[in-house]
């Protein structure tokens, strides 16, 4: 009769627990035992291909940006000088144009006001000469950007005092307390005028 297969199993764990024997206490630790030898020095690795540096594509962005930022400049003042030669006049950092057109003075400013500009204001005897030459090539009047309404003494739009004047004789008069702004005439001189009136706008920039 053979045993069957619960007896022996248990014969097994019985037979291993008895060559094992019970656990016994953990030992002392050893003692730290010497260094080996430094082994040789390994030979060297094959040298990886050189990384793109990002330094150096930055700096080509910036150099491509300044060359079209020149090429830009450029065609800007060519077109500039073509606006200046066509209409309008250059005088040290000033520039004035006119589109030929003529309006009240608040709609001059208005539309000065929104180019980033001014209705021209000549400051100098030179300023006063460019803008007398574009009124004499359109054969009209154009506003200054002069007016006492805001004081009754005539100053800039933009509320300084006046540095230049150029007034014809007996001018500026105030007919019936009405003219608060002042017209350039085609002789250069300036004249006080109804500020509803149309003139030739120029403006400055």
């Amino acid at each position: 009769m053979q045993p069957s297969a619960d007896l022996l199993f248990d014969c097994f764990l019985e037979l291993s627990l008895g060559l094992q024997g019970p656990q016994g206490p953990q030992g002392l630790p050893g003692k730290v035992g010497r260094a080996g030898l430094k082994g040789d020095k390994g030979s060297e690795g094959t040298k990886g291909e050189k990384g793109s540096s990002e330094g150096d594509g930055l700096q080509q962005s910036v150099q491509r940006m300044n060359e079209q930022l020149t090429t830009l400049q450029d065609n800007f003042n060519k077109y500039l000088k073509a606006l200046i030669f066509t209409i309008g006049k250059e005088v040290g950092s000033k520039l004035f144009v006119t589109d030929g057109l003529e309006y009240d003075y608040e709609t001059a400013r208005r539309v000065c006001s929104r180019a980033g500009g001014l209705v021209a204001a000549p400051r100098t005897a030179d300023e006063n000469h460019a803008l007398q030459e574009i009124v004499s090539k359109h054969d009209k009047r154009a506003f200054l950007g002069i007016t006492d309404i805001q004081i009754g003494t005539f100053q800039y739009s933009t509320g300084e005092t006046i540095t230049y004047t150029n007034w014809y004789p007996s001018e500026p008069n105030n007919i019936k307390g009405a003219e608060y702004c002042v017209e350039l005439r085609s002789d250069g001189k300036w004249n006080d005028i109804i500020c509803t009136k149309k003139k030739l706008l120029i403006c400055e920039f």
